[in-house]
């Protein structure tokens, strides 16, 4: 309750000075991704999912990973119809305490704070540079679209990706190793049911020590053979890049 209550007082007042920089995110031109069938709500039910196996994880922080997926996905991105921009959401922890003096640290749930980037090809650290640069840790985006009193229309956001970090319960190296484990996901019957914001959506998670990205579409709308090759152009640049910038 504290939370949601300063959350929404941060919205009234210190979200409007983020304003002008969600609203360029949400005004850039941005092509329609490219579809297999007609465009059609649906939910999780209609959905398929296949896994990457990406490779052993780099011991790297999560946002240095989340930088490399997103400058592999935005070479895949270009390699299927040429684009230089896409616009993406992103999923955080949203455990950024919007005032301060509150303490969540105790508290079991999720926190998660969705918000757009406009990707382009260009190198990771670049990438990683504009991620950091993301005000109050995007927070803002959803304050502004839900809770401010003048909310921002967001566009169309046809792309996400989600990281979880490391789900299996194994310590390990930089930021992944917590102890805890993701054992169970909402059962089938329930989230078959929910309506799908994405056309495409990505979920990044190290488990086994491998860095590994599941990949969810609706095959009424991209065909399996689409899905198959947007993935392997997207592990091929991943695997570029990685060998360009590991020592």
């Amino acid at each position: 309750r504290t939370w949601a209550l300063a959350l929404a007082a941060w919205a009234c007042a210190a979200a409007d000075a983020e304003r002008a920089y969600w609203a360029a995110i949400a005004e850039t031109a941005v092509p329609a991704l490219p579809v297999d069938g007609p465009r059609q709500p649906h939910g999780y039910g209609a959905t398929t999912q296949v896994e990457l196996d990406l490779g052993p994880a780099p011991a790297e922080p999560d946002s240095r990973l989340v930088a490399r997926l997103l400058a592999a996905l935005a070479r895949a991105l270009a390699d299927w119809d040429g684009r230089q921009i896409a616009r993406v959401m992103l999923s955080s922890h949203g455990r950024n305490p919007p005032v301060a003096g509150l303490d969540v640290s105790r508290t079991v749930g999720w926190f998660t704070a969705d918000f757009p980037v406009l990707l382009r090809p260009q190198p990771v650290a670049a990438i990683e540079a504009m991620l950091a640069a993301v005000p109050s840790g995007g927070l803002g985006w959803g304050a502004l679209t839900w809770a401010a009193p003048t909310p921002l229309v967001p566009p169309p956001i046809e792309l996400g990706l989600g990281f979880l970090g490391q789900t299996d319960g194994t310590p390990g190296s930089a930021d992944h190793g917590t102890g805890f484990a993701l054992i169970a996901r909402l059962p089938s019957a329930v989230i078959g049911a929910m309506a799908r914001q994405r056309l495409i959506e990505l979920s990044g998670e190290v488990r086994g020590g491998r860095l590994r990205l599941g990949l969810r579409y609706a095959p009424a709308i991209h065909k399996d053979t689409t899905m198959a090759r947007l993935g392997a152009v997207l592990a091929a640049a991943y695997h570029a890049e990685l060998g360009e910038t590991t020592p």
